[in-house]
């Protein structure tokens, strides 16, 4: 997928330096397609948190997070990630922008 199609949520940039991955240059490369976590966001979040709970999986806070923010922001129904077992959160399909 073309870099300049992907958005990126402050939450990935956060991931992407506890993990070692982030290059100085990447908040340039996205500058104008840095999505914040909003009030939005966060409501919708507890939405999904709730949902996982109530089925008995769980889901671990940063991916319902970032599931919330490609929801709220309409993004086709798609989260970019890496993590191939991921399991499906809401109505998010997932692609995987690195391969």
């Amino acid at each position: 997928m073309e870099e300049s199609l992907l958005l990126v949520s402050v939450l990935t940039l956060g991931e992407l330096r506890i993990q070692k991955w982030f290059e100085q240059d990447v908040v340039a490369r996205f500058h104008n397609r840095i999505l914040s976590a909003d009030l939005d966001i966060c409501l919708r979040w507890g939405e999904l948190s709730a949902e996982s709970e109530k089925t008995g999986r769980p889901r671990p806070a940063i991916d319902t997070l970032l599931a919330s923010t490609a929801l709220v922001h309409n993004l086709r129904g798609c989260l970019g990630t890496h993590f191939r077992n991921s399991l499906k959160i809401g109505r998010l399909d997932k692609i995987n922008p690195l391969f």
